[in-house]
């Protein structure tokens, strides 16, 4: 179990990004048989409903994302080569190099799911309310709502500056947890030399 590198961490965040936007277009055009009317007005609790699902499957299950899974990538409650874990008020020390990482405490799983489920929804409802025509402070709460959205950002830029020294905690929500990422298999790729010998013998 060691500290993942930066190259790793970025990898897996894409794979997962991208596995992320391509099930919510195939979630949207599935929903998108139940009237374009119904899916404009809970839109977001059915995103709300895709995010959980697949929440569940990684950090409320403690698997790695599919990214995560692609880099050797693993969740732990402390980073790799902490002296200790304090769990209460018992100091318990990190298990033995190269074995199973501390697994994510239940707060840290209820937390994230606050943070990145329960959280995304309401501010996607308060939003939904918020630009309604007949809102009496629809001005009012849009302003607070760009700035705290403007804060919200300012903090996402700090955190990633973070992990790009760290390389441990790559979102917001596993920053303010205390969650990290450690690297439990190293992943080696083969080289696929057919198609540079494809390209040398068109050019020959």
């Amino acid at each position: 179990m060691t500290t993942p590198s930066v190259a790793s961490v970025l990898d897996a965040s894409a794979i997962d990004k991208e596995l992320s936007d391509a099930l919510l277009r195939q979630w949207d055009g599935a929903c998108s048989h139940l009237g374009s009317g119904f899916c404009v007005r809970f839109q977001p609790e059915l995103h709300a409903l895709l995010r959980t699902a697949m929440w569940q499957f990684s950090v409320g299950s403690g698997v790695p994302t599919p990214g995560q899974a692609m880099q050797g990538l693993s969740y732990s409650a402390a980073p790799a080569g902490a002296v200790g874990s304090a769990i209460g008020p018992v100091l318990q020390p990190p298990p033995p190099r190269g074995g199973a990482p501390p697994a994510l405490r239940r707060w840290q799983r209820a937390g994230h799911f606050l943070l990145a489920v329960a959280l995304p929804w309401a501010w996607a409802r308060a939003a939904h309310l918020a630009t309604a025509p007949d809102h009496p402070e629809r001005l009012r709460w849009w302003r607070a709502m760009q700035r705290a959205e403007g804060l919200l950002q300012l903090l996402s830029l700090l955190c990633a500056l973070r992990m790009l020294c760290s390389a441990r905690a790559p979102s917001l929500p596993m920053a303010l947890l205390g969650m990290h990422l450690v690297q439990t298999a190293t992943t080696r790729y083969a080289a696929d030399f057919e198609f540079m010998n494809q390209e040398v013998r068109k050019r020959a």
